[in-house]
């Protein structure tokens, strides 16, 4: 298992699925990357052969906030993941589909406003460079 420190310490850490994982600032405050609104199919490997399906809400270099279904999240505040996107490349010609892969550390979850399932925010490690902008 990877060691790496709390990026949030005043989160709850024993926050599991269905729980929120608080703190005293907003999280957008605590952010050095803005994030980008941009849906793009995601899968999390959840045991060696099992596979979730989600769909991500907005991601950045640092890390993504993804839709994923309650019944599904075997994870934990704390819990490395390893996860593939399909991240959806443009230019005024062309529009293609780029699949990367990374670990990322489940950081909280949060209640969807007026949605179904969870959101749930995973931090790249290490981070990317996903060249968005």
């Amino acid at each position: 298992m990877h060691s790496v420190p709390t990026e949030y310490p005043s989160a709850q850490q024993d926050a599991g699925p269905g729980q929120l994982a608080r703190s005293n600032t907003e999280v957008s405050d605590r952010r050095q990357f803005d994030r980008i609104g941009k849906s793009c199919s995601l899968w999390l490997m959840a045991e060696a052969t099992e596979e979730i399906k989600a769909q991500t809400v907005d991601i950045c270099d640092s890390g993504v906030l993804c839709r994923i279904d309650e019944n599904e999240t075997p994870w934990r505040v704390g819990d490395f993941v390893r996860l593939r996107i399909d991240l959806q490349r443009e230019t005024p010609n062309v529009h293609f589909p780029e699949r990367v892969e990374a670990d990322g550390r489940v950081i909280r979850f949060e209640s969807p406003r007026g949605g179904d399932g969870q959101l749930m925010a995973l931090a790249f490690h290490p981070r990317l460079d996903l060249g968005l902008r």
